[in-house]
């Protein structure tokens, strides 16, 4: 990545931090190829990755600025969910960052089927409450579609985080890379790690699967949890 002199140090700083994330996310395989964008909010605009960009491989001069009339200043051609992204600051006055990638686990998750539209996973642990809260899911539109971006500016500031049906998750913080942790630490990574448990241990699985029986003659959720790893199961099609 080759320094830029296109603005202030700080912006430069936050392309720079642009680039990191995205090189770490592409690393991790959160994305591959062009899919997934990041963006931040300056004091004279917004910073977002360039359309078919590849997160791994951002230049920090290529780095699309673009006023708040909109208006394409500099570097490569903004996103097309530019939109999206601009209506989350709007709606959010606290947001600097936000992170949307194609995460496999997230995904499958939307295609096996969600807890529920309003909260994607139960509140499985007081860590995920704590740190991620609720997170709904928005219905599948094609990327880009406005109608997407003005569900989740309703949702903006009572939310942090939303997970678009068939897409992946949209995740927005004080900073791009407190934006990046979220996903990592209280979204995909939990996620991942509750599964890898489960279909690891046969034993396991089996003493859970009665438990969760009893629950839900119980009232409790288990229904829709064995129903959701057998379908998270099939959906997947190479493990976690």
């Amino acid at each position: 990545m080759r320094l830029s002199t296109v603005g202030s140090v700080d912006e430069n700083r936050v392309r720079e931090e642009i680039c990191v994330t995205g090189k770490s996310l592409y690393e991790r395989r959160y994305t591959v190829g062009s899919a997934g964008n990041i963006s931040a909010r300056l004091d004279d605009g917004w910073l977002i990755t360039p359309t078919d960009a590849c997160l791994g491989r951002l230049d920090p001069a290529e780095i699309a600025k673009v006023d708040f009339e909109g208006r394409h200043v500099s570097g490569g051609r903004p996103s097309k969910t530019l939109a999206l992204h601009r209506r989350i600051y709007e709606n959010s006055s606290e947001t600097r960052g936000v992170v949307h990638t194609h995460s496999t686990s997230l995904v499958t998750l939307t295609i096996a089927g969600v807890w529920k539209d309003e909260d994607v996973l139960p509140p499985l642990t007081p860590y995920y409450v704590m740190k991620v809260g609720h997170v709904p899911l928005i219905r599948y539109r094609r990327p880009g579609d406005p109608a997407v971006a003005e569900q989740v500016a309703a949702l903006a500031a009572s939310v942090r985080a939303v997970l678009l049906e068939r897409l992946g998750p949209v995740v927005w913080e004080k900073s791009v890379s407190h934006a990046s942790l979220m996903l990592w630490k209280s979204l995909r990574r939990r996620l991942s790690c509750i599964f890898r448990f489960c279909f690891g241990r046969k034993g396991f699985l089996s003493m859970l699967s009665r438990s969760l029986r009893l629950c839900s003659v119980l009232g409790g959720e288990g229904c829709w949890f064995l129903a959701f790893l057998d379908r998270f199961a099939a959906a997947s099609k190479d493990g976690f």
